[in-house]
């Protein structure tokens, strides 16, 4: 199975495109992945168009919440998971918020 079907992938660069017209907006995280101890989990908000494969998010790891990028490579060679038919009610920014 994909990590990323190709329907999510269209609207991942989708977000992309709207983070590269406007750096300032706040997108809702569009996947949730998983590394399999489900200590490092990653809610994805899109995919750089110039690059293709360049993820950006938020990444939680234990108790860390940070924006960071990833690449869909990366995921897919760690072994990540996706959490199937997960829908966010929060911006990354509101999750960022969350955490403090």
């Amino acid at each position: 199975m994909d990590l990323i079907t190709r329907e999510q992938y269209a609207l991942l660069l989708q977000n992309g495109a709207a983070k590269q017209a406007d750096p300032h907006v706040d997108l809702k995280p569009l996947l949730k992945i998983h590394a399999n101890n489900h200590q490092n989990t990653w809610f994805i908000a899109g995919v750089y168009p110039d690059d293709g494969d360049m993820l950006f998010g938020v990444n939680v790891v234990g108790r860390i919440i940070k924006e960071a990028t990833t690449s869909i490579e990366h995921l897919v060679h760690e072994g990540y998971q996706q959490e199937k038919d997960w829908v966010s009610n929060m911006t990354l920014g509101q999750l960022l918020l969350s955490s403090k």
